[in-house]
């Protein structure tokens, strides 16, 4: 139970341009999984009946979990103004797909947060709110979370 809640969060550390983080705070992502899960069950059940042209009147999941993705990054791009000199620090996550291989069930609602998108997103507003982004190694986490 812990460890799908700490995977349905997002959690970025601020620093004061010291060596010593400040506190960080967790966003939760776990609305992103319920939309990717229930537009899933809806497409899985209207694609057995043979009702192609219903799923695309349902609505775009890209476009809801887009939405959602853009008002967590909004969030943390607020929080991190309230500091002077704000950094974003975030973990690289290029590999994590390749080193997470568990059961069908745990990869499915491990692939269905965006991590990605939601960096680079992170990424693109911190950009133009003239706050730096960090990113540290996997080693270099480990202290933090």
């Amino acid at each position: 139970r812990y460890r799908r809640t700490k995977l349905s969060r997002c959690y970025c550390d601020f620093k004061n341009n010291s060596e010593k983080p400040m506190k960080g705070q967790f966003w939760k992502g776990a609305e992103i999984k319920r939309i990717r899960g229930l537009y899933g069950h809806i497409g899985r059940n209207l694609g057995k009946k043979k009702l192609l042209k219903r799923i695309k009147e349902v609505g775009s999941k890209r476009r809801k979990v887009n939405q959602r993705v853009h008002i967590i990054v909004n969030q943390i791009t607020a929080y991190a103004k309230q500091f002077p000199k704000p950094v974003i620090v975030m973990e690289d996550l290029n590999n994590i797909c390749e080193n997470f291989k568990r059961s069908k069930k745990s990869n499915k609602r491990f692939h269905s947060l965006p991590f990605r998108k939601l960096q680079t997103v992170i990424e693109y507003k911190a950009f133009l709110e003239e706050i730096e982004v960090k990113y540290l190694t996997k080693k270099e986490t480990k202290g933090y979370i």
